[in-house]
């Protein structure tokens, strides 16, 4: 399956967490979805993720696209 696109959507920014240490909040959240890539491969650590804060409310997402005519099932 050939990843066309991947799309990270942060837009809550109005919690506590992110309030407190916006830049080290971000760096959290990226730093573990490079740990996901590494261990899970692009579309396992992707498609459909929620993003959360430390406080664990959800953030943001992220999702993958493919080229057309990929089966999103592989």
């Amino acid at each position: 399956m050939d990843v066309r696109e991947i799309t990270l959507t942060i837009d809550n920014f109005d919690n506590a967490a992110m309030v407190d240490d916006r830049s080290g909040e971000v760096v959290r959240i990226l730093l573990g979805l490079v740990d996901r890539v590494e261990q899970y491969g692009v579309v396992n650590a992707f498609e459909g993720r929620l993003l959360m804060d430390s406080n664990g409310n959800v953030v943001g997402e992220c999702d993958c696209q493919w080229d057309e005519g990929d089966d999103e099932s592989e």
